[in-house]
């Protein structure tokens, strides 16, 4: 009778398990699943997708792959993913700029969003910033992994990531998914779907050159007005 009760609690925690994280979930865009914060279902080169923004409902997501198909049009866009999503001020996001050339080394964008302030002018270079081809008026596919305080973005078919990314700004966090895009016919949505898993093979992160001259710790005063401040005078430390 032991035996059968461990064999018992051994099927229960496989069950779970399997079901958590280890099966992929498809989402459509369609389903009651969705919170639909500026969003609307539409068709797209024969497809039913979403344009806009949109957040999964009830989920908590830490590691894993996200995957879905994205079409743009080529008009000025920002289009992308969100994760670990806490609230709607709060995330980690990757997006595109489809509307510049392959030149520009800021086409594909990672940040991360505190307290609703997009600050991607701090997010600069390797790791944060790369540069892409985008197909007009084609589905292409996007898949995001995951893992601990790192995450890879990979594009279509390719074994080759795109960007690494080796410090997410929110560090090692959990939350919600979603898309980020515009409602203008410019980016639309389609076959998203997540994976919930930790058995994922990262490369590994080589420590960042800090550039010479660059301010890393600071602290912040009181407030002081301008005119009784001497700019001659350093202030006492």
């Amino acid at each position: 009778m032991y035996r059968n009760t461990l064999l018992f609690v051994f099927i229960i925690c496989c069950l779970y398990f399997s079901n958590n994280y280890c099966q992929k979930t498809d989402v459509p865009f369609d389903s009651d699943k969705w919170t639909l914060i500026d969003a609307e279902n539409t068709e797209f080169l024969g497809r039913k997708c979403l344009m806009g923004i949109a957040s999964l409902k009830d989920i908590e997501f830490e590691n894993g792959i996200i995957e879905m198909d994205m079409a743009v049009t080529g008009e000025r866009s920002y289009p992308g993913i969100v994760f670990r999503m806490s609230d709607q001020n709060n995330y980690e996001r990757i997006y595109i700029r489809p509307h510049l050339p392959k030149t520009f080394q800021n086409v594909v964008q990672y940040e991360g969003t505190f307290n609703g302030l997009d600050s991607w002018q701090l997010y600069y270079g390797d790791g944060k910033t790369t540069s892409a081809v985008f197909p007009v008026n084609q589905w292409f596919h996007v898949k995001i992994e995951v893992l601990n305080n790192q995450a890879l973005l990979y594009l279509n078919d390719s074994t080759d990531p795109i960007m690494f990314i080796k410090e997410l700004a929110h560090g090692n966090s959990k939350g919600t998914l979603g898309v980020w895009g515009p409602k203008d016919g410019s980016a639309f949505f389609s076959n998203f779907s997540y994976l919930k898993t930790a058995d994922l093979k990262f490369p590994p992160a080589t420590e960042s050159e800090i550039p010479f001259g660059m301010i890393t710790e600071w602290e912040i005063s009181q407030p002081v007005k301008f005119n009784r401040v001497n700019p001659e005078v350093l202030p006492d430390v």
